[in-house]
């Protein structure tokens, strides 16, 4: 299976969530915990976040990873069931 990173959208995805919940770029590296420009070069797509980033940004917009990379996948369930049952009986 193949997948294109389109790197443009997912910047603009950025910059148009934090826009719309009137967060600055320096309030959004406060929440990252990250520099101002770090953030920005997420913006501007000189740079990548981390997933622990990924995943705090998500939340922050309350919209999932998937959406921000914009992938579009129809998962297994069965397979997601049967891992995530695994992984209960190995925390155990």
């Amino acid at each position: 299976m193949e997948y294109d990173f389109d790197r443009t959208k997912f910047c603009l995805k950025l910059r148009v969530l934090r826009e719309l919940y009137g967060f600055s770029q320096f309030e959004m590296a406060e929440k990252l915990k990250i520099d101002r420009s770090s953030y920005s070069s997420y913006e501007i797509g000189r740079s990548m976040p981390p997933v622990c980033s990924l995943k705090m940004i998500a939340q922050i917009f309350q919209v999932s990873i998937d959406f921000l990379l914009d992938f579009k996948f129809q998962s297994n369930k069965e397979i997601e069931k049967t891992t995530n049952k695994i992984i209960s009986q190995l925390q155990k």
